[in-house]
C-alpha cells in the first residue's frame, strides 16, 4: 500500500459514496495533486469532469437522491 491510500480509503467510508474504480482513482489522483501542489492550477480539468463515467456516475447518484440538490444546489429539473 502506498503512503496515503489508506486515508484516500477511509475518505471514502466517511462520505459513503461508492463510485466507480475509474472515478474514483481520477478523485484520488486529483486530491493528491491539490495538497501536494496547493499552487497548481488545474486547467485541464473540465475535460476530466466532462467524461462520460463521470457524468453518468453524478447523474445516476443524483436519481438516487430523489432528485433532490446536491452540494451545489443543482437538481435534476435544473439540469435537464
Amino acid at each position: 500500500m502506498r503512503r496515503g491510500e489508506a486515508k484516500d480509503a477511509g475518505m471514502a467510508g466517511a462520505t459513503r459514496i461508492v463510485t466507480p474504480k475509474k472515478v474514483r482513482e481520477l478523485q484520488i489522483t486529483l486530491y493528491r495533486k491539490a495538497k501536494a501542489e496547493p499552487k497548481y492550477r488545474f486547467w485541464s480539468l473540465y475535460g476530466d469532469l466532462l467524461r462520460r463515467d463521470v457524468l453518468e456516475t453524478a447523474l445516476v447518484m443524483q436519481i438516487q437522491n430523489g432528485g433532490e440538490a446536491g452540494v451545489d444546489g443543482e437538481t435534476l429539473q435544473s439540469i435537464t
